[in-house]
């Protein structure tokens, strides 16, 4: 697939049944979908289930989306959004079902949290530097 080739030309491809142009989607935007949901969670795992899911939902609603409406990067990033909320309502509402399933400060990960690079990943998520 033509790495030359817009993301609006990939999922007009996708939606007309060519798989590569989705390969190439995710090869182009899972990294930028990744750090967003990261910055969110601090949590390496649950931002990459995150990002497979939104390549599965896209897979399924893939004729919804419309160019004139927006970009696939932002079609993404709304569906990642959408679900990573809906996750951690889901683990809020365990975890008040099951007080045993929350995090103690004693067990804690060892990673920094204030770093936005996850400890077992190679991606370093670049985070805008804010001035006060």
């Amino acid at each position: 697939m033509s790495m030359s080739m817009s993301n609006e030309e990939l999922m007009q491809q996708f939606q007309t049944g060519n798989t590569e142009a989705l390969g190439t989607l995710y090869e182009r935007l899972h990294e930028p979908l990744y750090c967003f949901l990261f910055r969110y969670t601090k949590e390496e795992q649950i931002s990459v289930d995150t990002v497979h899911d939104t390549f599965e939902v896209l897979q399924k609603k893939k004729h919804t989306f419309d160019a004139k409406r927006g970009t696939v990067k932002s079609f993404l990033f709304q569906i990642a959004y959408r679900l990573l909320i809906n996750k951690l309502n889901r683990r809020k509402r365990w975890q008040s079902i099951l007080p045993f399933l929350r995090l103690s400060t004693a067990r804690a990960p060892f990673w920094n949290l204030s770093t936005t690079s996850s400890p077992n990943s190679s991606v370093t998520c670049v985070s805008p530097v804010v001035l006060i």
